[in-house]
């Protein structure tokens, strides 16, 4: 790949643009790489003070004015610590050289959302103009930011390495300050992207006429969250999560409730959403149950217990706080896509919020049925024992398997919530049970086929840029009407049917959605599982643990499974990794296609794959370079290429041209890029919520969406927009003016968005300063989004190639191949040896 600008499709140089852009400046109040000792002094000083209060007024409670100024000091106490707007997270990049080439690209790091596992919550984007005050909280779908967690140098997973960026530049371990020491929980520099932004609502309306259409407020959709899924106690009836409006008297009762202690009363929809019809004595009886609203930190949790409580401050070993911040924990790791977590891990992060006896709360949580705990290491830890040893060790020390899991070693000790536990060993069981029950099939064309002889399950990972997987399609056509394929989204499906030329008497073709709700052609039968003989699940890489064990249940005994996934691509950002445990685990047979994708494509995406980024050469310009040296340089090729360059010279309409960006935010993210396409593409005010009829949109529910729904703004009604999408674009879809939330502008989207989508012609943005978020798995599922040309706009100082080159690994923690291997262990009466791969 050249160094210098490369040629476009007009044949004209590239330029190179300008020789940099200024350099940000430091937060206000705060000078570069000093401490937050004014924010801590002030958080101190508000807590003092209504110590004070409550000392002076007895058992009364303190005033409005005292608690509001506590409760924001330890808002402002996260700012300082580099959580709040303008502060930097912790990631910046190491000093510039200013003789190397592209050392200017304008995209500096701080802009880069921090790990979900920083404490405490604080938006980091910003808050359109007259909503915030003095109580404001962090909205409700927000990613948390703030500190990183620390694990202990002498947990499970040895000492962590620190990131490439602070390696270069960080000096002696002593002169760093403490927070700066501690590894955040998870160690994938791309968990920090594992969600799109949802916060940062859309651009404010210009002025203009005042019209009710021109009124539309976005309120974010508020998720339903509970037992099952938190690990909080909820109400036995909770009709809030099926969208029942909540009860007057139920919001009084909750905003008493909050005032009590307070808590913002504007909290009351989320406490109910989150903790149902009863939240109101839910958190009289324990205040800590606060902590099941998003956004809400312990500091804040603790705060509403103190007030609340007349009697003084509480126990910080009282087993309701100790319970609620365990799963709390728990719940912060799953963002990441853990499905574990290491008891001495969770036992450092509780004596870090002032837990005595952490251990003590931790089997206290387990005997009382809050989480799940398991004696044993999770597989691939990092450590440098051979994990089949450990495990052997550990298996014989808790032999009889009903021993208590804390009467061993703490460091052999995971916990879970019950919901990820559950779900893990209901796939490792699913799948036994289908290998040993499957019909032995009389087909041997293939390599799968004779996979398919000796096992009812088999993995099956397809060619770089292999879409759709041909070998398992076949497979399924062959079988007819007695195959169901599945696909984890409507993208797929429809790329799937345009494969079989789907007909009556060909297989079923369903999105996982379709499939849980029971719509489309496969039929079930009496006892509620599938009636078919093949499955096929494409794309099973995006699998979360929950998905993967609701769709195996429903196989019936005897059925063949193909599982067919990527485990090189991004991890979706649900809990888990079905697929790569599967893989792992030596269980499952492995088949590999030796296909790959079509043409220049194929070749660049399989080069990518083993970590290199040869030159290109594409006469037909299927994939074209672009070397930039500033981020408003970017910007601009970005906006050329969409609205110009690719539909003149190749023919692709600009709706078939999606652009990916590693970042929401940044000066080359996507919120950036969707304002320089609309500007250029369709033009306006935004006068409806921050859209304009003809504005390209996709739609967003949750924190963890992946290709998402795209559709075009078609009207405004009264209710709110009509959106034609594009699945079905004669039919319009009306999205609520209290929903308009889930819309963004969708010319561009994060690479993580993408998954699962593809498309005729794909721009990548691969900003130079994004450091560790560019990696060899973003950089691959980014290139293989295309399916007919690929534009990539890249920086031109040769720091592309070595982020391909650097290899990443999953360091999710997770209990599947454990289970796995119990589950063999259990059936089969020995542990299975690994699978050899095949070749199709």
């Amino acid at each position: 790949m050249n160094e210098s600008g490369d040629v476009g499709m007009d044949g004209d140089k590239q330029s190179g643009g300008g020789e940099g852009t200024e350099r940000s400046e430091a937060p206000a109040g705060r000078q570069p790489g000093g401490r937050p000792t004014d924010a801590l002094a002030a958080a101190r000083a508000a807590l003092a003070a209504l110590d004070k209060a409550n000392a002076a007024n007895g058992s009364e409670t303190s005033s409005r004015d005292e608690l509001a100024a506590a409760w924001q000091a330890l808002a402002a106490l996260g700012g300082a610590h580099g959580t709040g707007p303008g502060a930097s997270s912790g990631r910046s990049a190491a000093p510039r050289s200013r003789g190397r080439e592209g050392a200017d690209w304008a995209l500096p790091v701080v802009d880069a959302p921090p790990s979900r596992f920083d404490t405490p919550d604080e938006p980091d984007t910003p808050v359109r103009p007259g909503t915030r005050d003095e109580w404001a909280v962090p909205v409700l779908d927000a990613p948390v930011t703030g500190r990183a967690e620390a694990r202990p140098s002498h947990g499970p997973s040895g000492p962590p390495e620190a990131p490439p960026s602070q390696a270069a530049s960080s000096g002696p371990a002593e002169a760093a300050p403490r927070e700066s020491r501690r590894p955040p929980l998870a160690g994938d520099p791309d968990a920090a992207w594992a969600a799109p932004v949802l916060d940062a609502p859309p651009p404010a309306p210009e002025p203009g006429p005042a019209t009710d259409d021109s009124l539309f407020e976005v309120r974010r959709p508020a998720a339903p969250r509970g037992a099952a899924e938190t690990g909080f106690p909820t109400s036995a009836h909770r009709d809030d999560a099926s969208g029942r409006a909540p009860d007057e008297s139920e919001l009084a009762a909750v905003r008493e409730a909050l005032a009590a202690g307070g808590a913002p009363v504007r909290l009351a929809d989320q406490a109910l959403v989150a903790l149902g019809p009863d939240a109101a004595a839910l958190l009289r009886e324990d205040p800590w149950n606060l902590l099941a609203l998003p956004g809400i930190s312990p500091q804040q949790a603790d705060l509403f217990a103190r007030t609340a409580s007349a009697g003084g401050t509480p126990d910080p070993d009282d087993a309701r706080r100790t319970r609620a911040l365990i799963a709390w924990h728990l719940l912060r790791a799953a963002n990441q896509g853990h499905t574990a977590v290491g008891a001495v891990s969770a036992v450092f992060a509780l004596e870090q919020l002032g837990v005595r006896d952490a251990l003590g709360a931790l089997r206290a949580a387990y005997e009382h049925g809050r989480v799940m705990a398991f004696a044993e290491l999770p597989a691939g830890d990092g450590t440098d024992a051979d994990p089949d040893a450990e495990a052997d060790e550990t298996a014989d020390e808790f032999d009889d398997g009903f021993g208590h899991p804390f009467d061993g070693p703490a460091d052999r000790v995971l916990i879970a919530l019950e919901r990820h536990a559950l779900a893990e060993e209901s796939i490792a069981e699913a799948v036994l049970r289908l290998m040993s029950t499957a019909t032995p099939s009389a087909a041997d064309a293939s390599p799968l086929d004779r996979a398919l002889r000796g096992s009812g399950v088999v993995l099956h990972m397809p060619g770089a840029g292999e879409d759709p997987p041909r070998a398992p399609l076949e497979l399924a056509r062959a079988a007819g009407p007695r195959a169901t394929v599945v696909c984890p989204t409507l993208d797929g499906a429809l790329r799937v049917r345009e494969f079989l030329t789907a007909d009556e008497s060909g297989p079923a073709v369903l999105t996982l959605h379709a499939l849980f709700a029971e719509r489309g052609g496969a039929g079930r039968g009496g006892d509620g599982l599938l009636d078919t003989d093949v499955l096929v699940v494409c794309e099973a890489h995006l699998l979360d643990v929950q998905s993967a064990a609701a769709l195996l249940e429903t196989v019936p005994d005897g059925a063949r499974v193909v599982l067919c996934g990527d485990p090189d691509e991004l991890q979706p950002a649900a809990p888990g990794r079905v697929f790569a445990d599967l893989r792992d685990s030596g269980v499952v047979p492995v088949v590999t296609s030796a296909e790959q994708g079509p043409g220049v494509l194929g070749t660049l995406a399989a080069a990518v794959r083993t970590g290199s980024l040869p030159p290109v050469e594409s006469p037909d310009r299927q994939v074209v370079l672009v070397g930039v040296r500033a981020a408003a340089e970017a910007v601009h090729r970005c906006v050329q290429l969409v609205g110009d360059s690719i539909p003149r010279a190749l023919g692709i309409a600009s709706d078939d041209i999606v652009v990916v960006t590693p970042a929401e935010s940044g000066s080359t993210g996507a919120t950036a890029l969707n304002a320089a396409l609309k500007q250029r593409l369709n033009p306006g005010p935004g006068q409806y919520a921050g859209f304009d009829i003809g504005d390209r949109v996709v739609r967003v529910p949750g924190p963890r969406t992946f290709a998402p729904a795209e559709g075009r703004v078609v009207e405004a009604v009264p209710d709110g927009l009509a959106v034609a999408f594009r699945d079905d674009p004669d039919h319009p879809e009306t999205v609520p003016r209290d929903r308009l939330g889930e819309l963004r502008h969708g010319w561009a989207v994060t690479v993580r968005q993408a998954l699962g989508t593809r498309r005729a012609g794909v721009v990548a943005m691969l900003p130079g300063d994004a450091g560790a978020l560019v990696t060899r798995a973003l950089v691959y599922t980014a290139f293989t989004r295309a399916r007919g040309h690929l534009s990539v706009v890249y920086p031109a100082d040769g720091s592309l190639p070595k982020a391909v080159a650097r290899e990443t690994g999953d360091v999710r923690t997770t209990r599947l191949v454990a289970a796995l291997r119990e589950a063999a262990d259990q059936m089969l009466g020995a542990a299975p040896e690994s699978a050899e791969p095949g070749t199709d």
